[in-house]
């Protein structure tokens, strides 16, 4: 569910694109809660996204699966299996807020 959630974001920003009159370069980009880390993949992965802000973000993969209690609501659409094998959040590429 999160590859396709990012994806989703990707797509938006096509479609920003062709927007007329909008500039697709430099894209200010704001997320609330623990599904800002989809935002964080989405400008990993696109450049279009210049500047990024998340506030009350899951932070870390690895903090979230190693702590003792951790809210589990809406699991499955935090879980990418075996991400923490080749990164965490806080490995990926800044985007200065």
């Amino acid at each position: 569910l999160p590859s396709l959630r990012t994806w989703d974001v990707l797509r938006a920003l096509d479609v920003v694109a062709l927007w007329p009159g909008l500039e697709p370069r430099g894209l200010r980009a704001y997320a609330h809660g623990r599904q800002g880390f989809i935002l964080q993949l989405a400008a990993a992965l696109d450049r279009r996204i210049a500047r990024l802000e998340v506030r009350r973000g899951l932070g870390s993969f690895a903090r979230w699966v190693s702590a003792r209690h951790y809210e589990a609501a809406d699991v499955m659409s935090l879980v990418i299996p075996g991400v923490l094998r080749h990164l965490d959040l806080p490995e990926l590429p800044a985007r200065p807020s």
